[in-house]
This record gives structure tokens, C-alpha cells and sequence, in this order.
């Protein structure tokens, strides 16, 4: 440059020495093609910065070569570019994070435990995304963006591919419809990754299948259908319901329940807003898409009445229906016992009936308060009260051995029939003597009968003989007749007294008489 200086001031040389001059207050190397190089590198034009050095007249392009840092404030067009350290557009716009391996949009300080930090400010607006995929291909059905992702299949870690995806998809080929549905899809082993879940553009979820086109105006249902027949689906509020299906969904275009496929019944369990629980069949099998009828199996009302085969229970249970309809209780195993309460209209009878169904016996019907038996009917229709004979056979009633009063005086709370043992005192007689006594007792009510039989005869003193041993105390006086059964003659009126014995009337030389009456106890 020392030539350079000795040039007049104004001429060209001058003015080429002050541009030199300039460029080399912020430069430390200049090379360029131009004549040769000290370095050997007149192929090349390098420019190599002091510290701080920018171009003249460009503020926006600033090198430090201190930190090796280039600032470029303005658009870079570059035909491809290796980064191999961080990276940072207008402070958070992009971040490249290149020591922890992660990269943020919006954020300066990408997330641990994320490769990619997605942050934006979309408040409470539904149509603002912070990340959008958009597919440009020509409008058809299913086209639509989405997301991938996957692993590691198996070892060596080069062995990689797809596991799962989100995809919104276009659900017609109609230009300018919009209606759209959300794919989820995930890889069975052994199998290609394949659609497990569909949101439609109703709203409705499919899990395994594409969702049933579910009624969307006039009756409006939300529905989750799910593979193999079964589903969920919602209308209303307040008065409306929330329904778990089998086999059936309510039609957009019919405004109708259908059957969903062919060859099944379906079934229907219905919560009413009104707080109705239904339970609903159907007797046949249907095809798909034709109409179903429903038969209310069961309802439970807002009451708490349960009604089996009726929507209007009446009663805290109410069960109705056809010919052999009932009630059965029955166990378990294989000899299972059954109760069963129905309507015989071949006999325009209701019944109940207990039967031990493995080997046909019947069983006896037992009514129990508190696990205590308080009554029996028994096989062979004897019914049996609390404390009475538990093997009782016959046709009847078995009171229990010692009576239970009842506090009703119109019950009747005790039957007994048997015999007793009479003791005579102040008879004659000649001859053995036998006596036949035998009693029967209704309530309060003793009946008696005594026959006395001897060889030859007996003969009786009124006032003095008397038998004892009656089998329950008499409570006040009552008579007894005596008859002469030889003749058929009456032998008079005798006494049965209070608390105490049977007093017979007078006979003489009598064979065979017999006394009988009643008395209270």
C-alpha cells in the first residue's frame, strides 16, 4: 500500500486506495480472483472479518469472529445449508437446540422428554391449532392429513417403521363439503397398521367399525358404537335418555330404530332423563337396516316399582305376560330346586309350585320370618303351624302340641284330637272293666267321650262316682249326657265341675254306657 499513498488526492488511483484502505480496517484477509494470492487461492474470493466487522453500508450483516457468531437481519437465500450447532430464527420463532437433541417453535427452551416443543397462544378459540398438516392431493373421499408414529421393531435399532396414526380424512367426494371425520389407527402384531377408532363429523365414535349413520336432526343422537354389535348412543336433555345397544341404531333418514346387522336379535337398555330405567327385546332376529319393534321386557320406574314385562308397574314388583308366565326361583346345581309363582289359564287358576327338578320330587313349601319356620304346607297337603309336627301327613291343619293362644278371639289358634286315661272312683262293679276315652279340642272347646264296658255290669251313684284324668282342666261347669247303649235308653245328666272331674249320673247293672259333652277350658 506504501505505493498506493504517494498517488495525488481526486485521481481514480486515489479514490481505489481509500476504498483498499476501508476494507482493510475490517478485514483481516482479502482474496480474491483478482491477479494472485500469497495462500495460493486466486481461484477464490474469501473475505475474512476482524472481530466485529460488518460491510460497509449494511448494518444487518454482522460477524464476530470471536465467537464465530454470523448475525444476518434480513431474508438468507441459500441453495442448501449444513447447521452442525444451534440454531436460532427471531429468538423463538424456531429453536434448534442441538446439545439436548431437541427443536421449539415458539419457545426458547424446548420441553425435556420432547424431540419437537410446539407452543402458541390460541386461547379459547376452537378453529386455532398450534400445529396444522394439511394433504393437498385432488379432492376424493378419505383423502386428509395426519400424523405418524412409531419405533423400534426389533434389534439391531436400524429396524424401524410405523405404528400408529391420526388422520383427518374428507368423508364424501362432494366439491365443497366439508364434513370430515378423525382416523386412528394402530399395528397388530403380524399385521399392516389398520383404522381402530373414527370420530364422524356427527360426532359419533367407532370403535373397530365406522359409526352407524345416527339420526342428527329432528331426534338427535350422539352415539359410541362399538365393533360386534354393541354400543352406546345419548339424546336429549332432561326428558331425554342414555341407551346400551345390541345390534340396533336409530336411523337419520327413517328417523326409525334399526337393526344394525342381519341374523341377531337385538336388545336395548334404556336411562330416561325422567329417571325410568327400560329394559327392551326382540323376539325375532332382523335384518340390517329394517325397522326393529321393541317388547318392554322390564322397566324400573322413577318410584322405585320394578315392572317385568310391563312399562307401567303398579306394585313395588309386578310381573305380566303370556301363558306360563312366572315367577322361578331356582338353585344352581344340577338336582335344582324351583319355586314358582305363575297363572295357569288352562285351569283359570294362579299357582304356586316347589318341585326338585333333577329327580321330580316335591318338596314341601316352607314359610320362614326371620330364617324362624312359621309355617308348612307339606307333599301331601297337610299344612303344618309353627310348632306343629314337621312330618305331619293328610289333608289339613297341624297346630302345634301346646296351644298358642291368639290374642283374636275370632282366630282359631288350636285343633287337637286324642285319647285320655279316666281313673273311676265310687263305680260297683261286676265283672272287668274297660274304658274307652278319646277327646277332641277346638280352641277353648274340649269334646269328651267315655265308654265304660264290663263283663257283667256296672252300677253308678250320682254325686259319688266320678272319673278323673280328663285331658285339659275344665274352667267352668258343664253337663254330660249318659246313655245306655244296651237299649239306646238316656241314664240321665251328669257334671263335669270347674277345675276338677267328670261326675257321673245313677245307673244300675248296666253293661256297657257311654258319656259325652263338652266343656270349656
Amino acid at each position: 500500500m506504501s505505493d498506493l499513498s504517494t498517488l495525488p488526492k481526486g485521481d481514480s488511483a486515489w479514490l481505489l486506495r481509500k476504498a483498499i484502505e476501508r476494507i482493510i480496517q475490517q478485514v483481516s484477509v482479502l482474496e480474491t480472483n483478482i491477479g494472485s494470492s500469497t495462500t495460493g487461492n486466486s481461484a477464490n474470493t474469501q473475505i475474512i472479518f476482524n472481530d466485529n466487522g460488518t460491510l460497509r453500508g449494511d448494518t444487518g450483516l454482522v460477524f464476530n469472529k470471536t465467537t464465530d457468531a454470523l448475525t444476518v437481519a434480513g431474508l438468507v437465500t441459500a441453495g442448501s445449508a449444513t447447521i452442525t450447532g444451534a440454531l436460532t430464527v427471531d429468538t423463538t420463532m424456531l429453536v434448534v437446540d442441538a446439545a439436548n437433541d431437541r427443536v421449539g417453535i415458539g419457545t426458547a427452551s424446548p420441553i425435556a422428554g420432547s424431540r419437537l416443543d410446539v407452543r402458541s397462544a390460541i386461547g379459547t378459540g376452537t378453529d386455532i391449532q398450534s400445529l396444522t398438516v394439511i394433504d393437498t392431493s385432488p379432492l376424493a373421499i378419505n383423502n386428509g392429513g395426519g400424523l405418524s408414529m412409531g419405533y423400534v421393531f426389533q434389534a439391531p435399532s436400524t429396524v424401524i417403521g410405523r405404528a400408529g396414526y391420526i388422520k383427518t380424512i374428507k368423508e364424501n367426494a362432494t366439491d365443497n363439503n366439508y364434513a370430515s371425520a378423525m382416523v386412528f389407527g394402530v399395528t397388530a402384531n403380524g399385521v399392516a397398521t389398520a383404522e381402530r377408532m373414527r370420530i364422524d363429523s356427527s360426532g359419533n365414535v367407532g370403535v373397530g367399525i365406522t359409526p352407524s349413520a345416527w339420526a342428527t336432526t329432528t331426534t338427535i343422537w350422539r352415539a359410541l358404537d362399538m365393533q360386534y354389535s354393541c354400543g352406546i348412543a345419548s339424546t336429549g336433555a332432561g326428558s331425554g335418555e342414555m341407551d346400551f345397544l345390541w345390534n340396533a341404531y336409530y336411523d337419520q333418514t327413517d328417523q326409525r330404530w334399526e337393526f344394525k346387522y342381519t341374523g341377531d336379535k337385538a336388545s336395548r337398555y334404556s336411562i330416561g332423563g325422567a329417571g325410568v330405567h327400560t329394559w327392551y327385546n326382540t323376539a325375532s332376529t332382523g335384518t340390517a337396516n329394517n325397522p326393529i319393534t321393541w317388547t318392554t321386557a322390564m322397566t324400573l320406574d322413577a318410584s322405585g316399582r320394578l315392572g317385568i314385562g310391563t312399562a307401567s308397574p303398579n306394585n313395588t314388583l309386578t310381573v305380566r305376560g303370556t301363558q306360563d308366565a312366572g315367577i322361578e326361583v331356582n338353585s344352581a346345581d344340577s338336582n335344582s330346586s324351583r319355586l314358582i309363582f305363575a297363572y295357569d289359564p288352562a285351569n283359570t287358576r294362579w299357582y304356586i309350585n316347589s318341585t326338585l327338578s333333577g329327580s321330580g320330587t316335591t318338596l314341601p313349601l316352607a314359610f320362614l320370618i326371620q330364617n324362624t319356620e312359621a309355617l308348612r304346607l307339606n307333599t301331601t297337603g297337610n299344612l303344618v303351624l309353627k310348632g306343629g309336627t314337621i312330618g305331619a301327613t293328610g289333608v289339613g291343619i297341624t297346630f302345634p302340641a301346646t296351644q298358642v293362644a291368639s290374642s283374636d278371639a275370632n282366630c282359631l289358634d288350636d285343633y287337637e284330637e286324642g285319647t285320655w286315661t279316666p281313673v273311676a272312683t265310687g263305680l260297683t262293679n261286676v265283672g272287668a272293666v274297660t274304658y274307652t276315652a278319646t277327646y277332641t279340642k277346638i280352641g277353648r272347646v274340649v269334646y269328651i267321650n267315655l265308654k265304660v264296658s264290663a263283663v257283667t255290669s256296672t252300677t253308678s251313684v250320682a254325686n259319688t262316682t266320678y272319673f278323673s284324668g280328663l285331658p285339659f282342666n275344665p274352667a267352668q261347669n258343664s253337663t254330660v249326657t249318659a246313655v245306655n247303649e244296651g237299649n239306646i235308653t238316656s241314664l240321665g245328666v251328669g257334671l263335669i265341675a270347674t277345675g276338677s272331674n267328670l261326675f257321673a249320673p245313677s245307673w244300675t247293672a248296666v253293661q256297657n254306657a257311654t258319656l259325652s259333652g263338652f266343656y270349656y277350658v
